[in-house]
């Protein structure tokens, strides 16, 4: 039988004991949430979150990643005596959310994640075929997910340092593409897409006939493409 709160406090060892071999300063911590409501599993959780107590980590700030496990119920087929059985068995399964921030060109500071808002998780269980029976097992697969991540952060903030945010709304661009969209938005259009649910914005220069969703732009928005005549048009994502 799988024994969550004994898999929770043996991942976050494994992550402490890595961490510390490879230096990477973070604050490994394991919680159990728990819910009084019936039917309900407590979350086990392991965080592994920056530390930035020092001017060599300051970099570092602002990471948290959160690792939930969890009970999974499989059933499966067993040969016995020529005849097959159903057996059911409890294995482990995780999944997880990476957040970070990141400051723009204008010194903005900005909280993203690599979840996809309404569609999946920044990690997820890899093997649903072929169960966890360890903790070990979820830890090899994690580890290299994480590293991943953790090297794709610094590129994104090396990437966000030349960014700049689209006014009124929740997107950013490389200052360099300015010019680019603004040329793209004249010869028909160009469409800002949400990494996940949400709503997709078009910019265009010309009035669309649709009957919802449509407006003229905001003054601040038509000085960031240098256009008098700008139009938007907002679409849900789902």
């Amino acid at each position: 039988m799988v024994q969550l709160k004994a898999a929770l406090f043996s991942l976050a060892k494994l992550f402490r004991s890595e961490f510390e071999k490879r230096k990477i300063n973070f604050d490994v911590c394991e919680n159990i949430i728990l819910d009084n409501r019936k039917n309900i599993d407590n979350d086990y959780i392991v965080t592994l979150k920056s530390k930035h107590d020092t001017e060599e980590n300051e970099a570092a700030e602002g990471i948290k990643i959160t690792i939930w496990i969890y009970k999974d119920k499989k059933t499966d087929w067993k040969k016995s005596r020529g005849n097959k059985e159903q057996v059911k068995f409890e294995t482990l399964g995780y999944y997880g959310s990476v957040n970070f921030n990141v400051i723009d060109n204008q010194g903005t500071k900005k909280t993203l994640t690599f979840d996809r808002i309404g569609v999946e998780m920044s990690l997820s269980t890899d093997s649903y075929d072929t169960p966890y029976n360890t903790t070990k097992e979820i830890f090899n697969e994690l580890l290299p997910k994480v590293l991943g991540y953790l090297d794709t952060i610094k590129d994104r903030r090396n990437e966000y340092k030349n960014r700049v945010q689209v006014p009124d709304t929740n997107f950013s661009i490389n200052k360099d593409k300015i010019e680019e969209i603004k040329n793209r938005i004249m010869a028909g259009g160009y469409t800002f897409e949400p990494s996940g649910f949400g709503y997709a914005i078009r910019f265009t220069t010309k009035l669309s006939r649709r009957s919802y969703g449509v407006r003229e732009a905001t003054e601040s928005q038509k000085k960031f493409f240098s256009l008098n005549k700008l139009y938007i048009e907002r679409s849900e994502r789902d």
